[in-house]
């Protein structure tokens, strides 16, 4: 591997772990090669992969899933201000203090 790393790593930053990865990626080294070398295991340099591509993929989206969530918690904001809780973002209606309507129409 390029001397961009030290031999032995004490802590994995953000900015090594990404430095590992582009390696991945570029094919200058390989996922097996980085466990054995650092002592690290297979499946955990896989994920590291795996959520640099995801993030990779987020910020190329014309609306990042971020700003997503922001607008979705701020709609929750205002209808839960307004003591409501919208279906569409998976929540049923409050509970209402009426009793239930009888689905036979006969009086209760």
């Amino acid at each position: 591997m390029p001397g961009e790393l030290p031999d032995k790593v004490q802590r994995w930053t953000a900015k090594r772990r990404a430095a590992v990865v582009l390696m991945i990626l570029k094919r200058e080294t390989s996922t097996l090669e980085v466990a054995r070398k650092y002592g690290l295991r297979v499946a955990e340099v896989e994920e590291w992969r795996d959520r640099f591509l995801i993030g990779a993929e987020n910020e190329l989206r014309s609306r990042s899933r971020d700003e997503v969530a922001h607008r979705d918690a701020q709609a929750m904001r205002r209808f839960s201000g307004a003591g409501l809780r919208p279906r569409f973002f998976g929540f049923s209606p409050a509970p209402s203090s009426r009793p239930a309507a009888s689905t036979t129409g006969l009086p209760p």
